[in-house]
């Protein structure tokens, strides 16, 4: 009996082992992937890249050849045979050819200028200022950078047009009316008359000349000591308002030293006499530039009651030398005795 049940227990032991070692090996079976239902989808690694993507049986299979493919296709709008222009004269190309820029040349109409017509005539203007003076103005468009010659009772002087065409001076006159002339070279000349004031109550003393000599007036006053500046040259000299508000007497020094052979005028004028003694002296400085020639000198006064009263005389230089020096010409002017008017 003991026997058996050992029988027993080993033959029970070994279904039981045996029946354990079917059910695990079934049950492998139940957790392995099942095989014969996968399929791996292969490319070609000319056309596509090669990818490890799992077939589906909803996906076509992909083949070699791609015309294969069951894919719509996108329909691009149809591209005209010739393009047309378009703005700025650019066009459309197909995308195969080069892009060009159409250039049309531009045609311009000649346009006829006519040139400006400038009026030549000269604008001469005199404007009466105190003490018996004028201010002359001219316009001369057509005479930039001339010579200009101003006349004045006989009397010349030389002038240049500036770069604008213009000309303003300041001229003591020897009349009333006083009359101006402006003349040029090429025969265009202007005049005009016109009223001045306090002509009655000035003395004036002139001289005048022409060509390369340096001439100057000098002038004395008695009546001054050398503090108040008692001698006036064209190189120490007063202005119209200095002598209205002091006394005395002023110069005027009218001509262009830059002119050739030029015209030149100096007036000395006694607006508001007093009492004095004025002496007159005319200095010629550099007298070797009228070496062996003769020089024609112009003087003259006026007063109110005997107008302006004018000589001419000649000077020589006889004795040349190789120095620079000054010659006074003694007689050249009655001296002034100037009385205060009532």
């Amino acid at each position: 009996m003991r026997i058996n049940d050992k029988a027993i227990t080993f033959v029970t032991g070994l279904v039981l082992l045996l029946g354990v070692g079917t059910f695990v090996h079934k049950g492998d079976e139940l957790f392995a992937p099942k095989t014969n239902t996968i399929k791996v989808a292969s490319a070609d690694t000319g056309f596509l890249p090669t990818t490890d993507a799992i077939s589906s049986p909803q996906l076509p299979a992909i083949n070699q050849n791609p015309e294969s493919l069951n894919i719509a296709k996108v329909l691009l709008p149809p591209i005209p045979d010739k393009a047309g222009p378009d703005i700025a004269g650019f066009k459309h190309v197909r995308g195969a050819e080069m892009a060009s820029v159409l250039v049309t040349p531009q045609k311009y109409d000649t346009l006829k200028i006519d040139p400006v017509q400038i009026d030549c005539a000269l604008n001469l203007t005199a404007k009466p200022l105190r003490g018996a003076r004028i201010k002359l103005e001219l316009i001369a468009p057509c005479h930039k950078n001339k010579v200009a010659t101003i006349t004045h009772v006989g009397l010349r002087f030389n002038e240049i047009v500036n770069d604008r065409g213009m000309i303003t001076i300041i001229i003591p006159v020897l009349s009333d009316p006083a009359n101006i002339e402006v003349s040029f070279a090429d025969g265009v000349s202007q005049s005009i008359s016109t009223r001045v004031k306090d002509l009655s109550s000035a003395q004036r003393t002139i001289i005048a000349w022409s060509g390369r000599v340096d001439l100057q007036l000098h002038v004395d006053e008695s009546g001054f000591d050398l503090a108040q500046n008692k001698q006036i040259t064209p190189l120490n000299t007063r202005t119209h308002k200095e002598s209205y508000l002091q006394g005395g007497g002023y110069l005027t020094t009218l001509g262009n030293s830059s002119v050739e052979n030029g015209k030149f005028i100096q007036i000395y004028s006694i607006d508001n006499p007093d009492d004095m003694f004025v002496d007159f002296t005319v200095v010629l400085n550099n007298p070797n530039n009228l070496c062996g020639a003769k020089l024609s000198i112009n003087t003259g006064q006026y007063t109110a009651d005997l107008g302006a009263q004018f000589a001419s005389k000649n000077v020589s230089v006889r004795n040349c030398s190789a120095e620079n020096e000054s010659i006074v010409l003694k007689n050249m002017l009655r001296n002034m005795i100037v009385a205060q008017r009532n």
